[in-house]
């Protein structure tokens, strides 16, 4: 039996790497040259492995704006549900071919729902909404607090408002010039809401988080382009270790039951 051929592959999934690589687990129903790969998802950079893996292969990039949260059960959508749709650029097909599938794309996906648009440029929309998943998202799963306590608490000033100034930093330098007003936008779209981004909802879960494609891939680009990111490295590093933990508790790293020894010289 010929297995299926497939126009759009869209993928909603929480994007892991260091778990499982979705144009790995993917192959299956990729025909290479004829699938376009739709990645809605959250991070930085995400269709390069697509894109390296399937270079015939039109890759779409979807950001999703929709705000909800969880209060005793009652699912509250605090934003009206819009995408941004655009394309990863591909060096080797023409760009007109990209933009017109990703205009297909839009047709198909529009409804009476939601608000789906073409955006012309998806590393600018990629670094805009890093300006809070990088920061807001990890500042939160770190401490374990909600938006509005991490503003209380006085975190949000010392800690997430220096690491979008740094987010902001790399994008200028990687030729992107985000909007002058871009942080205190992103800081004031919890107002009103004891908010729990959804990593700080992955950590209270036990479920591994998605730290690779939203803080990992971005600081390479910061050191590729020669950008300090103290902020951001350091979140970076203690997330490594919560990540670890919830790794180790799926049952995903094994350690001997007695610590090795380092040979390792501290000073």
């Amino acid at each position: 039996m010929n297995s299926p051929i497939y126009d759009f592959l869209v993928i909603t999934t929480k994007n892991l790497p260091d778990i499982v690589k979705l144009e790995d687990v993917t192959q299956p129903v990729i025909t290479p040259g004829r699938t376009t790969v739709v990645l809605i998802q959250n991070g930085f950079d995400i269709g390069r492995p697509f894109i390296t893996k399937y270079p015939k292969n039109i890759c779409l990039s979807g950001i999703s704006h929709i705000g909800s949260h969880n209060d005793g059960g009652v699912i509250t959508q605090s934003q009206h549900d819009r995408c941004l749709i655009s394309y990863f650029e591909n060096p080797i097909l023409p760009s007109l071919d990209q933009k017109n599938k990703a205009e297909e794309f839009i047709s198909l996906y529009s409804n009476e729902k939601n608000s789906v648009s073409y955006v012309a440029d998806a590393k600018r929309n990629r670094y805009e909404k890093l300006v809070y998943n990088a920061t807001m998202n990890t500042a939160c799963a770190l401490t374990g607090v909600d938006a509005g306590r991490l503003e209380t608490s006085g975190a949000l000033d010392t800690v997430a408002v220096p690491a979008m100034r740094e987010v902001v930093q790399v994008a200028k330098a990687d030729g992107v010039e985000l909007p002058e007003d871009i942080i205190n936008t992103f800081v004031h779209s919890d107002d009103g809401y004891w908010f729990e981004p959804s990593m700080r909802v992955d950590v209270k879960k036990g479920n591994p988080i998605e730290l690779e494609v939203i803080l990992g891939n971005l600081l390479r680009v910061a050191r590729e382009l020669k950008v300090e990111t103290p902020h951001l490295e350091l979140m970076y590093n203690l997330l490594k270790a919560v990540q670890f933990r919830l790794k180790e508790a799926k049952g995903m790293i094994h350690l001997p039951e007695k610590r090795p020894i380092s040979d390792r010289f501290y000073k």
